[in-house]
């Protein structure tokens, strides 16, 4: 099984996570995204990896092309990749002082657009932490979507059951068909 991390910033479609050169470019060049280029990427990555996840910059009503505001010019954000993909979603905050509202409004603004969730991972974790053990529960009461995983400071582990994870992504294996 292989699996490829995409990392989008600024509509640049990054493929290897440690190619900072590339992140660096794509943050200090003025590159006009199309959104056919990223989608076309996506499309290419996903015909050679078993799993694929694409991960945004900076949260959902984030722009990836902003034009301007003039009627006519483009405007891609975030949910614009989401929606053309039809990609599940799983949303990554800080388990911190902030993340109820942030995770709640984040949760709510897609639920009001039909994005699909299937999870919560809270970064940033501290065991034995009163306020993020509270944050998880009121998180997972209020949008009544399940913290999967609580990812500790530092860790470049995510504790979470393999089959799992690869359940989240079920239906990239039936998309898989739709994207050859």
């Amino acid at each position: 099984v292989f699996s490829k991390l995409l990392l989008i910033h600024r509509g640049q479609l990054i493929q290897n996570r440690e190619n900072f050169g590339e992140l660096i470019h794509a943050v200090t060049s003025q590159c006009t995204v199309k959104m056919k280029t990223v989608v076309d990427g996506f499309l290419r990555a996903a015909k050679q990896y078993d799993y694929l996840t694409m991960e945004g910059s900076g949260g959902i009503v984030c722009p990836i092309r902003y034009d301007g505001p003039k009627s006519g010019e483009v405007k891609i954000f975030l949910e614009d990749l989401i929606r053309e993909l039809n990609l599940p979603s799983v949303i990554v905050a800080d388990a911190g002082l902030g993340t109820i509202n942030a995770t709640v409004l984040t949760a709510e603004y897609m639920r009001n657009r039909n994005l699909e969730v299937k999870g919560i991972i809270l970064n940033r974790c501290h065991i034995g932490s009163r306020m993020e053990e509270d944050n998880k529960k009121m998180v997972e009461e209020l949008t009544k979507i399940p913290v999967i995983a609580c990812v500790g400071e530092g860790s470049k582990e995510l504790d979470t059951d393999a089959g799992f994870l690869a359940a989240l992504y079920g239906r990239q294996s039936e998309k898989r068909e739709e994207w050859k």
